[in-house]
């Protein structure tokens, strides 16, 4: 082969090598940037699960609070209810001694 030839030849498979060098270094770039893809998918994934999980907790939370006044008055009537007992205990008891000592 004639030297032009030949340099010709020995361009193109420079060219060669450094075209798949190239698509070698794409190619693992490529995959680097599928695994971070994945990996942030993950995390989105596990993200959303935890902000369903915090609206519940919002929505619940929420539904307490609207509830409260009627909790507080109920806790209220219950204490009341308590104490009426209590003292309707104290009298019992106190009567029940009276009578015992009046045997």
């Amino acid at each position: 082969l004639d030297m032009e030839m030949q340099k010709l030849i020995s361009g193109a498979h420079r060219r060669c090598r450094e075209v798949c060098t190239e698509l070698r270094k794409r190619q693992m770039a490529t995959d680097a940037a599928k695994r971070e893809c994945d990996k942030l998918d993950g995390e989105s994934k596990h993200l959303k699960a935890e902000a369903a999980d915090l609206r519940r907790s919002v929505r619940s939370m929420e539904s307490d609070l609207k509830r409260q006044p009627e909790l507080l008055v109920e806790r209220e009537e219950l204490q009341l209810r308590v104490r009426a007992l209590e003292q309707e205990l104290a009298a019992l008891t106190q009567r029940e001694l009276l009578l015992e000592s009046d045997r």
